[in-house]
């Protein structure tokens, strides 16, 4: 059966512009364009608020440009590691030995004409930016600089207009950038689900480079990186409130709990989709402990264990046993957990920071 094509979330089998064009390297790279993109987001709001005589304030609003740049990172990292996807799974297929086979092509080619994938990318996409937009509109969120008390009616609604559209566009961003954590967390989930069993991993190479499932973890850490590029944003709206104004814009908010909460959707996005991998490999670290047991008292009960031979042989079976029983039983090594704790402490670390810096360097 032919194969259909890479499974790369950030070239959809349908209709779409955004996505492809922004994910799609040519003359530019993708991160060129995400950021190129935000830094033009950012542009038409100054030439506007020039026209509109909100130019100083629309500097000032640190915040917006603090977002705008943390969407344009969000989505550049988030389509750096779909585009890791493909390459993962067929790298931990080679090893599983399952690459060739009828049963993974055809499980390719089902991933990729999924039509539900049509569906839950609009809706996020079109949800989210609809979500967004009537916020802005209504009034719910937006910066100080639309209703500068100093503009007229005709300037209030021109900046409105844009903050509307600005969120509207952000607010698509951020769909998409959802869309494409969600395909990575089905399909990592389907696949191991599907191909990986106790007896296809290799529990030796789990450890090293590029061998075992080591290569789904370092996927997953990529992803639950790019998920902590939004809290640059937060705490620049902090600092920024909280010089404006000398009071935290978290006071009357359970920020503590903010952060909990934060933090385990890190470890859940790194977690959810590797829980079948921690199961195979603990199953097959079982299995392999247990058969190594029984050859050596197969050994010993054949009443030649003070043969040179045999205790070669049980020396080197319980080598072989220190060894599995020091693989870890999810597909990461030291590397990746000490990252791991790196990207999933970002927000507690951040917010402790921040608090160090309002009160004892500002001293407010």
């Amino acid at each position: 059966m032919p194969d259909t094509g890479s499974l790369d979330p950030t070239d959809p089998p349908f209709p779409e512009l955004f996505l492809r064009n922004l994910a799609r390297d040519g003359t530019f790279s993708h991160n060129v364009k995400c950021m190129g993109f935000a830094l033009m987001l950012y542009t038409a709001g100054l030439l506007i608020a020039l026209v509109t005589g909100v130019l100083q304030q629309y500097i000032n609003n640190y915040s917006f440009l603090a977002t705008t740049v943390a969407g344009g990172l969000t989505l550049c990292l988030m389509i750096w590691a779909s585009k890791e996807i493909d390459p993962v799974i067929m790298q931990v297929s080679s090893t599983a030995k399952v690459s060739e086979s009828e049963k993974f092509m055809r499980f390719r080619e089902e991933t990729k004409s999924n039509q539900s994938a049509v569906k839950w990318y609009y809706l996020l996409s079109i949800g989210f930016s609809l979500l967004f937009a009537i916020l802005a509109l209504l009034g719910f969120i937006g910066p100080s600089w639309i209703n500068s008390s100093s503009l007229s009616i005709q300037c209030r609604n021109i900046n409105l207009g844009y903050y509307v559209s600005w969120c509207a566009i952000m607010g698509y961003g951020t769909g998409v950038a959802l869309n494409l954590l969600r395909y990575y967390s089905s399909l990592v989930d389907s696949y191991s689900k599907r191909f990986l069993t106790p007896e296809n991993v290799n529990l030796l190479g789990t450890v090293s480079e590029k061998s075992g499932l080591r290569p789904l973890g370092k996927l997953a850490l990529k992803f639950s990186f790019a998920c902590t590029m939004p809290t640059m944003a937060v705490f620049v709206t902090v600092i920024s409130h909280y010089l404006d104004t000398g009071t935290l814009l978290l006071s009357k908010m359970p920020y503590g709990a903010l952060v909990m909460v934060y933090t385990g959707i890190l470890v859940f996005v790194f977690l959810f989709p590797l829980r079948h991998s921690h199961y195979v490999l603990a199953r097959a670290k079982k299995n392999a402990l247990k058969s190594l047991d029984d050859m050596v008292e197969s050994i010993a009960s054949s009443g030649v264990q003070n043969d040179l031979e045999a205790l070669l042989k049980i020396h080197g079976i319980r080598s072989i046993r220190e060894r599995i029983t020091g693989t870890p039983s999810w597909p990461l090594n030291l590397g990746i957990f000490i990252r791991l704790l790196v990207t999933v402490l970002t927000p507690m670390i951040g917010g402790a920071l921040l608090q160090i810096y309002l009160e004892y360097f500002l001293g407010r």
